[in-house]
């Protein structure tokens, strides 16, 4: 599903209606499984990939809080800038260094 196929205008415009419908408690855990249905309808393995970003992010999250550094703060952002460079940019960097 891509932004600009009607297949992912009526998915948004079906979670944009049950989100305003349900209680307020239950909008959060809707739009986390609207995200991962989004993110795994490209390809479903990803959606290892972003359950792994997901538990990064929620355990650093829990730490940082604990006790902020700046260091380690920094450190967070660079892994998950990560797949990002991993998956966007290796063929660009691979296509580069060999000519």
């Amino acid at each position: 599903m891509i932004f600009t196929s009607y297949t992912y205008l009526a998915f948004l415009a079906l979670v944009f209606l049950v989100h305003w419908n349900i209680p307020v408690r239950l909008r959060k855990p809707l739009l986390i499984v609207a995200s991962y249905a989004f993110y795994c309808s490209h390809r479903w393995e990803y959606g290892f990939l972003l359950l792994g970003v997901s538990l990064f992010n929620w355990w650093f999250a829990r730490r940082f809080l604990r006790e902020p550094r700046h260091g380690s703060l920094l450190a967070g952002i660079g892994i998950n800038l990560l797949p990002l460079l991993v998956f966007k940019y290796s063929e660009f960097f691979a296509n580069t260094a060999i000519g």
